[in-house]
């Protein structure tokens, strides 16, 4: 599909895939996207072809048309006719046609707008609405619940550069969500409102027509407008601000682990060994007896996850002669709804701490944290406030997945506003989601999780995801992470089909790194372009680690600043994985690549380890 550099103006955009993303004037971002979409009844993403694409590109104006095609089972349901236009005057038009082929139910069918959350948060909007009435509002700095601006015909904003931008809508009534409740690194502008209800019918040739117009006067001329280059990135160290790495864990998977996979995950010192047990399955005994001589052979803790259908669920557990041992750390109440009821908690808590004393029991949600941002708990009884994550809930590219680790950072901070006393736990981050919950079966209790992988589970660049993911949460304060599964498609280790082999991910040589350095000091670095680059920073005055992704596919030179002397740098690429696959001690025994300059090179998609040794006097 095509992916073209587009400009209107001065403004410079890339059009990718039948959407523009990333919006630019000079370095500033003013939108992060403009897209159409179609989205079933369960608010899952029809399948879709572009077809008849045309793209006129000239140095100030573009001009893209193309059709987009929907199918449900092979029949075709929709379609949509496009026109995307930029001029010399810092415009961009961008309309739709859509034309239904076949009756079928939607909860969505338009275009949508993604504002960047760095340029936005904070910012005055003015709102014009279907009215004509003007209100100010404010692009949410924390996490807002509910829609923040509503009725949207026109909304008019100033960059942090001054940058007057302005859109238009035009065939239907907009409003505006923050997608940080789903760990989506933007606000989201769209139609219908969710005030109406949905889904609703498309019956065959009903039309839908709309119209966006986005424009942007900027104080600078043209001539003034300065751009970096794209290869050279600066990654900044605050050493005033040493951060505490959270706990990381990692979550059993459905299948016993043997031998030497408990020696491998033992090796990696986790914190924790998440498991869940459903109270209402008749196996759920077993199931925590496995688990817990699991954690003991790893010698690590055990964190269960109790799922309920109704409260009987956790009376029965408590009736039952459990045998725990010391493993056992901490227990997650979930359910019987999408959270932990404040009713409930207010209930049951008193009984659970008296049945496990010292051990620490939490509330909160199997979902995102829009459920607890909506539903406020009862804090005064829970030991701390869990929330799941993942970057695909709207969109599966790996731009995206990019995109929305910074959205991390926001979760947390949110979730800590809402819970200022509680540490912030989050369990699990999976790579994608585990289940829809907007479909009948979660809301009834009878979901099962998907187990099937991410194609990019096991690859470099979920390990550059996942140090991304890292950064973030620990930046924000997260006291305990549990990451992926322990094996499996979705785990930090798997096994050959043919061979039968035990493999190590990625990601598993990341912890096993992280771990050589757990009691020491942790930064975060700051990227000027965080859509390239992610770095951490590890010191016990000794020794000292950098760890740095590029998460694009150039070659990336990345200015670090408080890398100074000799040091020995080795590189994690999708080229020599295998060398490592089998045994992580073979990536620390590897020769080094002595540098002396506070510039590295990484090769696209790749993970670079910079150690250095200090001296240190007598």
């Amino acid at each position: 599909m095509s992916k073209n550099v587009l400009h209107a103006g001065s403004l410079e955009t890339i059009y990718d895939a039948g959407s523009l993303r990333y919006i630019r004037l000079g370095n500033e971002e003013l939108l992060r996207g403009i897209y159409v979409a179609l989205r079933d009844a369960e608010w899952g993403t029809f399948s879709s072809v572009i077809s008849n694409e045309t793209i006129v590109s000239e140095k100030d104006r573009f001009a893209v048309r193309y059709d987009c095609h929907y199918n449900i089972n092979g029949l075709s349901v929709f379609r949509w006719h496009v026109t995307i236009e930029g001029n010399q005057k810092n415009e961009i038009v961008f309309s739709i046609s859509g034309l239904a082929s076949a009756t079928f139910q939607k909860n969505r069918a338009g275009l949508c707008v993604l504002h960047p959350i760095k340029t936005c948060a904070g910012q005055s909007c003015e709102i014009t609405s279907t009215k004509g009435e003007v209100l100010e509002n404010i692009f949410p700095i924390f996490v807002a619940p509910h829609q923040p601006f509503t009725d949207i015909q026109k909304m008019r904003w100033i960059t942090p550069e001054k940058n007057i931008c302005e859109i238009t809508f035009e065939g239907d009534i907009f409003e505006t969500e923050d997608q940080r409740n789903w760990t989506d690194a933007s606000y989201k502008t769209y139609s219908t409102p969710l005030c109406l209800p949905f889904p609703t019918t498309l019956h065959e040739g009903d039309t839908i027509n709309q119209q966006i117009l986005f424009s942007v006067v900027s104080p600078k001329h043209f001539r003034d407008i300065q751009t970096t280059c794209e290869n050279n990135v600066d990654l900044e160290f605050d050493l005033t601000k040493v951060l505490s790495l959270p706990k990381i864990g990692t979550s059993r998977a459905g299948t016993r682990p043997d031998r030497q996979i408990i020696s491998w995950l033992r090796k990696l010192q986790l914190d924790h060994y998440h498991t869940n047990l459903k109270l209402y399955e008749d196996n759920w005994q077993s199931h925590l007896e496995e688990a817990n001589s699991e954690a003991q052979r790893m010698k690590t803790k055990l964190l269960l996850a109790l799922h309920l259908r109704c409260e009987n669920d956790l009376i029965d557990f408590m009736a039952t002669d459990v045998v725990m041992s010391n493993r056992l750390k901490e227990i997650t109440v979930l359910g019987p709804s999408k959270i932990t009821e404040s009713r409930f908690i207010e209930k049951q808590f008193p009984h659970l701490k008296k049945k496990f004393p010292g051990i620490q029991i939490g509330a909160g949600t199997d979902c995102y944290l829009a459920e607890l941002n909506r539903n406020i708990l009862n804090g005064s009884l829970p030991d701390f406030i869990s929330f799941s994550i993942n970057p695909q809930v709207h969109a599966f590219d790996n731009l995206t997945l990019i995109e929305n680790m910074e959205a991390q950072y926001d979760a947390v901070i949110s979730a800590k506003k809402i819970y200022p006393t509680l540490p912030i736990h989050i369990s699990p981050v999976t790579l994608k989601p585990r289940f829809n919950t907007n479909i009948k079966e979660y809301l009834s209790g009878n979901m099962q999780y998907d187990h099937s992988g991410d194609w990019r589970q096991h690859t470099v660049f979920a390990a550059a995801w996942t140090l991304g993911s890292i950064r973030n949460l620990a930046a924000a304060g997260a006291a305990a992470i549990t990451y992926f599964q322990s094996v499996g498609d979705n785990g930090i280790i798997s096994e050959n089909r043919d061979t039968k082999k035990t493999i190590l991910s990625p990601e598993y040589l990341l912890f096993s790194l992280i771990s050589q350095f757990k009691k020491a000091q942790f930064f975060a670095g700051i990227c000027n372009d965080p859509l390239k680059c992610t770095g951490i920073f590890m010191n016990n005055y000794s020794d000292r680690r950098w760890i740095i992704a590029n998460h694009t596919d150039q070659n990336l030179f990345v200015r670090i600043s408080n890398l100074e002397g000799i040091a020995q740098l080795k590189e994690i690429n999708s080229y020599d994985t295998n060398l490592h696959q089998h045994d992580p001690d073979l990536f620390v025994i590897s020769s080094a690549t002595n540098i002396n300059s506070n510039t590295v090179r990484l090769n696209p998609q790749s993970i670079v380890v910079i150690d250095q040794k200090i001296a240190t006097g007598r």
